[in-house]
C-alpha cells in the first residue's frame, strides 16, 4: 500500500489534536501545581533509508512518513523521526514527568500499530539516514491499536529530568517503528506536519521562603542572640515566599511552627492558606498560649501543592506583657505648681525608681499616645522601635533617670505627663504628672514697617525678642496656622519677615524666640483684617466719645480707603441718612478730607461709600457716629 505524504483533511485533523493537546497542557484555573509547558523546537525532521545522506527537516503541507513505505513510482523507503526541544524554561523547575505527542494522519493498516521513542546523543539539526545519531536509550513504546490514526503519546520524563540535571539546555528525540516491525509496510504511517512533534512537560517552580522578610511582632526576625524583647504583638509571625510560578498565586500554604527555645519537643503548629508571593503570610498565636519572661523560637515553610520547600531558620523572641510602675517626675527649676522661669528653659527629671523593668520614658503635654505600628508594602506588621518616637527618653541605666529640657506649648496652667516604658515597649498604667503655670511675660513684641497693611500689599514686619530675656539666636513663626518657619536672628538679635498679603479677609501671625540657652519665649500674636469699607477719621468730632464741637462749628472727615480694596478714586458720603450724597476725589495716598458745619445738636452718624475707577461704587459703606453739642 502506498502511503499518501501530502495531508488530507488538514483542518480537521488540526482542530482535533489542538483541542486534545489543549486538554493535556492547560491545566484548569482551578488546579494546584505542578503546571506544563510544551517546550520549543529546535529541530524536527526525517530522514529517508532511500536518500541516504540527505536530512528532511519539517515543511509545510507535508506530513512527516515514519517506519516503511513506497513512493509512486514503487520504491521502497524506511523514515526515522527526530526531535530536538530547547528546556531553557525549565532551568531551575522541578520536572515532575514529559511526554512527547505525535498525530497520525494516516496508517497502512490500523489493526498494527508499533511505535517507540529513543533519547539519543543531543543533535542541533535534522540528520540523514547516514548521520543519524547515537541512540542512548529506549524510553517508551506504543503498541495500542485504537482509536486509528490517533493521537499517540510517548513518556520521555526520565530523559527531560536527566538533561536537566546535567545541566543540559536541549534533549533530542529518535521516534521509529521497531527493528522487528521496521521492514513492514504495513506498519508505516504519517505525522501531521502542522503539529509536528510536541514535548508537553509537568513541571514545578518550587517555592521557597525569602531569609529576608521574615517578622516577629512587627520587627525583623531575630535568628541570633540577643532576642528582641516583645509584647502585644509578640505571636504575629509573618513569612514571605517566593515562587516563580504565576499560576500559584492564592495557593501557597505555609506552615509555622514554634516551640519555647528550651524545649524543642513542644512544638506547636499553625497554618495559614492561599498565600501569594506578593503579600506575607501571618499566623497569629494566642496570647494564652506564651508565657511572659519566656523565650520562643519559630519557623516556616512553604507548599504549593506539589512541592514544599526546606524549613527556614530559627527566629527567636522573648514575651514581656507585664507594664513597668509609673515614674515619678520633679524640676531642678520649676516649682510644683509655680511659675515656669523667664528666660530659662524648664528642665524635667524622669525617675525609674530603681525599677529594672523601667528602660525609659514617654511625655506629653496632653494624654499619652500608643507607640504605632502600620502596615508595610507586602502586608507585614511594622511597628516603632522603642524609644524612636518623638517625645520619649532612654533612662541613663535600668530603672534610672532621664533629664529633659521641655518647651511648654502654650501660656497659662501646664501639665507634663509621663509614663514608664520598658523593653519591650510596654507603658505604666499609670503616670506622673507635673503641674506648672507659664507667663506670657518675655515674648517677642511685633512692628509693621512702612505703610499700614493693605489687601494686595506686602507686609513688612520688625520681630524683637523681649527686652528682659537673653539674645534670640532664632525665631520661630506660623502665618495662618500654616507650617513652621524657622529664621536665624540678624546680629542685633531681630529678624524682619515680609508676608504677601493674599488673604481678602485677614492674616494671623504667631511668633516665638529662641535664646542661645534654648529657652522658647510664650507666642506673640498679630493679627490684621481686611474690611471692605472705608475708614473714617476726626479730631474735631470723635467717634463715640460724647459731644463735640457745637452747632456752626465746622469738622474735618478724612476718609481712608478699604484694606481689602485700597485702590480708590474717591468717596461717596452723607450726613443726612442718605437723603443727598456728595461726592469727593481720593489723593495720591488713596485720602479724601472734608468739611462739615452742623446744623443742629445731638447724636447723627456719616455714611461713607468707595468709588472705585469708572465711578464704580462699592457694596460696603462706613457708618460713623458723633455727638454735637
Amino acid at each position: 500500500m502506498t502511503l499518501a505524504l501530502r495531508r488530507a483533511s488538514a483542518l480537521v485533523l488540526t482542530v482535533a489534536l489542538g483541542t486534545t493537546l489543549t486538554a493535556l497542557l492547560a491545566p484548569a484555573p482551578a488546579v494546584a501545581a505542578p503546571h506544563y509547558l510544551r517546550p520549543g523546537t529546535v529541530q524536527v525532521g526525517y530522514t529517508d533509508s532511500a536518500d541516504r545522506h540527505r536530512a528532511f527537516d519539517r515543511t509545510d503541507d507535508v506530513d512527516l512518513p515514519l517506519g516503511s513505505w513506497r513512493d509512486d513510482r514503487g520504491r521502497r523507503h524506511t523514515s526515522r523521526v527526530y526531535a530536538t526541544f530547547d528546556l531553557t524554561p525549565l532551568l531551575g523547575k522541578r520536572v515532575h514527568g514529559g511526554s512527547v505527542y505525535i498525530q497520525e494522519t494516516s496508517a497502512a493498516d490500523c489493526s498494527r500499530r508499533a511505535i517507540e521513542i529513543w533519547r539519543t546523543r543531543t543533535i542541533s539539526r535534522t540528520p540523514s539516514w547516514a548521520t543519524a545519531p547515537e541512540r542512548v536509550r529506549k524510553l517508551d513504546e506504543v503498541l495500542t491499536t485504537s482509536f486509528c490514526p490517533g493521537q499517540v503519546g510517548l513518556d520521555v520524563g526520565d530523559a527531560v529530568i536527566e538533561a536537566l540535571a546535567r545541566g543540559r539546555t536541549s534533549v533530542s528525540f529518535e521516534i521509529r517503528v521497531p527493528e522487528r516491525f521496521e521492514d513492514k509496510l504495513s506498519y508505516g504511517r504519517t505525522i501531521d506536519w502542522y503539529t509536528g512533534v510536541v514535548l508537553s512537560v509537568s513541571y514545578n517552580s518550587p517555592p521557597t521562603i525569602v531569609a529576608e522578610h521574615r517578622y516577629t511582632g512587627g520587627f525583623p526576625c531575630d535568628d541570633t542572640a540577643p532576642y528582641r524583647v516583645l509584647a502585644g504583638f509578640a505571636g504575629w509571625l509573618q513569612a514571605l515566599a517566593a515562587d516563580a510560578d504565576a499560576d500559584d498565586s492564592g495557593r501557597l500554604r505555609h506552615e509555622f511552627e514554634v516551640w519555647p527555645t528550651a524545649d524543642p519537643a513542644a512544638v506547636a503548629t499553625y497554618v495559614s492558606e492561599f498565600g501569594s508571593p506578593t503579600r506575607v503570610a501571618t499566623a497569629t498565636v494566642p496570647a494564652g498560649a506564651l508565657v511572659d519572661g519566656t523565650t520562643y523560637s519559630w519557623r516556616v515553610r512553604v507548599g504549593d501543592g506539589a512541592d514544599v520547600s526546606d524549613w527556614s531558620s530559627a527566629c527567636s523572641f522573648t514575651v514581656d506583657r507585664s507594664r513597668p510602675p509609673a515614674p515619678a517626675v520633679s524640676s531642678p527649676n520649676v516649682p510644683p505648681g509655680g511659675q515656669a522661669p523667664i528666660g530659662e528653659r524648664p528642665v524635667f527629671v524622669l525617675d525609674g525608681g530603681g525599677d529594672p523593668d523601667v528602660a525609659g520614658f514617654e511625655y506629653t503635654w496632653s494624654s499619652p499616645s500608643t507607640p504605632g505600628c502600620s502596615y508595610g508594602s507586602l502586608g507585614q506588621l511594622e511597628c516603632d522601635e522603642p524609644f524612636t518616637a518623638p517625645n520619649t527618653v532612654r533612662a541613663d541605666a535600668p530603672g534610672g533617670t532621664a533629664t529633659v529640657p521641655l518647651d511648654p506649648p502654650s501660656i497659662g496652667r501646664q501639665q507634663l505627663r509621663v509614663r514608664s516604658v520598658d523593653a519591650a515597649g510596654n507603658s505604666s498604667l499609670t503616670d506622673g504628672r507635673y503641674e506648672f503655670f507659664v507667663s506670657r511675660e518675655g515674648s517677642p513684641t511685633i512692628t509693621v514697617v512702612g505703610d499700614e497693611p493693605a489687601f494686595g500689599r506686602d507686609i513688612t514686619l520688625r520681630i524683637d525678642a523681649h527686652p528682659d530675656v537673653p539674645p534670640a539666636v532664632e525665631y520661630e513663626y506660623y502665618l495662618d496656622q500654616g507650617a513652621p518657619q524657622v529664621v536665624p536672628a540678624d546680629p542685633d538679635g531681630s529678624i524682619t519677615i515680609t508676608i504677601p498679603a493674599d488673604d481678602a479677609e485677614s492674616h494671623d501671625l504667631q511668633v516665638r524666640s529662641r535664646s542661645g540657652n534654648g529657652w522658647l519665649s510664650p507666642p506673640a500674636s498679630w493679627q490684621v483684617y481686611y474690611q471692605p469699607w472705608p475708614t473714617v477719621r476726626s479730631d474735631d468730632y470723635p467717634e463715640f466719645d460724647g459731644p463735640h464741637g457745637g452747632v456752626g462749628v465746622p469738622g474735618d472727615f478724612t476718609f481712608l480707603p478699604p484694606t481689602r480694596y485700597p485702590d480708590v478714586e474717591g468717596y461717596r458720603y452723607s450726613f443726612d441718612f442718605g437723603v443727598t450724597w456728595t461726592d469727593v476725589p481720593a489723593g495720591p495716598d488713596g485720602h479724601a478730607t472734608v468739611t462739615w458745619t452742623p446744623e443742629v445738636s445731638g447724636e447723627t452718624y456719616m455714611e461713607v461709600y468707595p468709588l472705585y475707577p469708572g465711578g464704580t461704587q462699592g457694596d460696603y459703606s462706613a457708618t460713623y457716629y458723633f455727638a454735637v453739642a
